[in-house]
């Protein structure tokens, strides 16, 4: 499971590993959430 960090500007992200290619390289996607709250941290786009 992946973990919410928070941002300067206040918004949390978190970073999901995808997969990785044919070349080995890993591949992210990230998820931003503009809620400061700790509520932020917990949703879900």
């Amino acid at each position: 499971m992946a973990k919410a960090k928070k941002l300067p500007s206040g918004s949390w992200r978190a970073q999901v590993y995808d997969y990785t290619d044919s070349e080995g390289k890993r591949h992210y996607r990230s998820f931003t959430c503009i809620a400061p709250s700790t509520k932020g941290r917990k949703k879900q786009n």
